[in-house]
């Protein structure tokens, strides 16, 4: 769903899926499909490097990522 068009036809899609009581399970690289999404598995290499609800995951992404500045800016100090 590369397009606005093609994402509404999805989400008309997946709710039909959710209102039939089915799970799905989507692949994509559009960030714009974490709006459509309950749950999202972020894999790393063919690891799952974060799971659970999708503003959990998004968080928890956020906090590593300032975790690794912090550890990256004391190596390089510690380096200098």
């Amino acid at each position: 769903a590369h397009d606005p068009e093609g994402l509404a036809t999805l989400a008309a899609v997946l709710r039909s899926a959710r209102a039939r009581g089915a799970a799905v399970i989507l692949t994509a690289r559009d960030p714009r499909a974490l709006a459509l999404a309950d749950h999202l598995v972020l894999l790393e290499r063919g690891r799952a490097r974060a799971c659970g609800p999708v503003a959990k995951v998004i968080t928890d992404l956020g906090a590593m990522a300032a975790e690794a500045k912090v550890r990256a800016a004391r190596s390089h100090a510690g380096a200098a």
